[in-house]
């Protein structure tokens, strides 16, 4: 093999075309990709499909080791970017990656031969993949915000129905404190009023009772006194009225 077909066989861009694809296969697989950045990994994989089959087309001996330098490039730049991407999921790299991609392109017209039917197939393959892979998106955007608006509506009106169930629980909770409330102000003016009247039958029992002890300590009282002014009058005292006297002194 003459050194003008390695120069170009073994040229470090195929290289970076191979670790190119898998690496664009990873980005569009991560969550949450949204149409924008996804059309961009697709249009960077539609770029390196046509630049790979640019260079297998065309006669090495007709390369310009400048031109591959200059594909290798822009590839590079895409690898790196995409990479950026993968780590942080800053959109601005599939940008960078896109602009580098034009260059890309830009090389690959400038590489000599015709383009073949199974070239120009495979590039309106690559064309109609690109645009279905969009409408899928577009689609799927489309369903997830009408699912979301019906799951919204649905929350709301849960929402509602809950807080109309917590109305009514608090308007029962209320009525129930307030017949409690009463319950006990009718069992505490009862309870007043029973002790009340207990303590006027006590006062009474207490009076009477004081009654009748002045009464029993009166009456034999009274009995000795007069039994003491009639021995007073006699001249010899009795024996009740000696057993009287005893009694007073004590």
């Amino acid at each position: 093999m003459s050194d003008w077909i390695e120069r170009v066989q073994n040229h470090r861009v195929w290289t970076l075309m191979k670790d190119l694809g898998p690496l664009i296969d990873n980005a569009i697989n991560l969550e949450d990709v949204d149409a924008v950045t996804l059309a961009g990994l697709e249009r960077l994989r539609a770029v390196l499909t046509y630049c790979g089959k640019r260079l297998g087309g065309g006669d090495p001996l007709l390369v310009l080791p400048a031109s591959l330098e200059a594909m290798a490039g822009s590839f590079e730049s895409q690898k790196s970017a995409i990479q950026t991407f993968i780590t942080d999921k800053s959109t601005d790299h599939i940008t960078v990656a896109n602009t580098a991609a034009d260059n890309a392109l830009l090389t690959a017209f400038q590489l000599p031969g015709l383009l073949t039917s199974e070239e120009q197939i495979e590039s309106v393959r690559n064309i109609i993949s690109y645009r279905n892979a969009i409408e899928e998106l577009a689609q799927r955007s489309y369903e997830a915000r009408k699912k979301a608006a019906s799951d919204i509506e649905d929350l709301n009106l849960a929402i509602t129905a809950f807080k109309g169930q917590i109305q009514n629980s608090l308007a029962e909770l209320t009525a129930l404190i307030d017949a409690k409330q009463n319950e006990i102000a009718k069992v505490s003016l009862e309870q007043q009023k029973v002790f009340a009247e207990a303590h006027i039958r006590s006062g009474s029992q207490i009076r009477m009772l004081r009654s009748r002890k002045n009464e029993m300590i009166l009456f034999p009282l009274q009995r000795i006194s007069s039994v003491v002014c009639t021995d007073i009058t006699n001249t010899k005292p009795t024996k009740f009225s000696k057993e009287c006297r005893k009694t007073v002194r004590m």
